[in-house]
């Protein structure tokens, strides 16, 4: 969902850095300072920040994925509530195209030529993320020869990238068995794949939908094997999320893991799966073939790479044919995700988004 590499930094205030690990500029031998300053915006707040270029590495100073004088953005104040709470010291852009974006560039570019983003500067083409289930379990990503066989497995169902600037995809349809409501894309809708983003955003074409669920949740967490496994069609293939994807246990409570965001793309009403679809699919983004491959995961984020259901997986479905493999999930997916409202992590906030 987002392109630049956001830090917080020495140059912001106490309450930026203290009991974080913060960029410092000072400490480098590699940084090259700019005075350009930006302000980006996400929904849940702003912050300014100061740009540099340092060395940047993913994996350690040895690895082959490196590159020398990368812009990178230091923040030096922001209002993000989440961000004096929450463990994470950074946003991290993993933007597929080559270039920054038209209209997303800070400061205007004025007829200079564009810098490059992170993935094509490291000559990445292809990687995955996947996110282990549980209060405080780790999230994976990975790339290389592996990723790239991964995605060729049978096991894996392919999508269409139709994004020309975020991983976009068509959505057409969201089904939750046992709820009398409407589908909330009869006309078609945008959804980004973002694993920047804590839960499910959502259009308020869905709110009959997300109010419905809510409705029929009890806050003691009680009939979550009540709940619908929610099935959301994806440019012809369909995804599915049991409740624990979708509903969150706080302070002994549960809750719907939804947000509304009132946003629209060419496709129709913008829709993000976030964090919670991560946790249920193991997921490669392939820039080269402008496509997103899926396979479900297991609890320690595994592919599954069984030979059921379109694509060899039983959490996909052909449509179309009236009759459809539905994956089996098992009793402790019908139990509440452990959550801390400290690790919430922002969704774009934009009020149109041209995929």
């Amino acid at each position: 969902g987002s392109f630049e590499i956001v830090l917080l930094s020495k140059l912001c205030g106490d309450i930026c850095v203290k009991g974080k690990t913060v960029y410092d500029a000072n400490l480098s031998s590699s940084f090259v300072a700019s005075e350009d300053v930006m302000r980006i915006t996400y929904e849940s707040g702003s912050a300014t920040s100061k740009k540099g270029f340092d060395s940047v590495s993913i994996g350690g100073k040895d690895s082959p994925y490196t590159v020398k004088k990368m812009p990178l953005w230091q923040v030096v104040e922001h209002q993000i509530p989440v961000w004096n709470r929450a463990k994470f010291s950074g946003i991290i852009g993993l933007g597929h195209p080559k270039y920054m974006p038209e209209g997303f560039r800070h400061p205007p570019a004025n007829g200079t030529v564009p810098e490059q983003l992170l993935l094509p500067a490291m000559g990445i083409d292809m990687f995955s993320i996947c996110l282990e289930r549980g209060l405080l379990k780790p999230g994976w990503m990975a790339m290389g020869p592996k990723v790239q066989a991964l995605a060729k497995h049978p096991g894996f169902t392919s999508v269409p990238v139709v994004g020309e600037v975020h991983w976009g995809l068509r959505m057409s349809e969201v089904e939750a068995e046992g709820l009398n409501v409407s589908n909330p894309c009869p006309t078609g809708c945008g959804a980004i794949v973002d694993s920047g983003t804590s839960f499910i955003a959502v259009p308020p074409s869905a709110k009959p939908l997300t109010d419905a669920i809510e409705k029929k949740l009890k806050m003691d967490c009680s009939n979550l094997h009540e709940l619908p496994v929610l099935r959301i069609q994806l440019d012809g293939a369909v995804v599915e999320l049991p409740p624990m994807a979708y509903i969150i246990k706080i302070s002994g409570y549960c809750h719907t893991a939804f947000m509304e965001m009132d946003s629209m793309s060419q496709f129709g009403p913008v829709w993000i799966l976030g964090m919670p679809f991560l946790r249920y699919h193991y997921t490669v983004f392939d820039r080269k073939n402008m496509q997103i491959h899926f396979a479900r995961s297991t609890p320690a984020c595994e592919p599954i790479l069984d030979t059921a259901g379109v694509g060899g997986n039983s959490s996909f479905a052909a449509v179309g044919q009236g009759l459809f493999s539905r994956r089996v999930f098992a009793p402790e997916d019908y139990e509440p995700m452990e959550a801390d409202r400290n690790e919430e992590l922002p969704a774009p906030d934009s009020k149109t988004f041209v995929f």
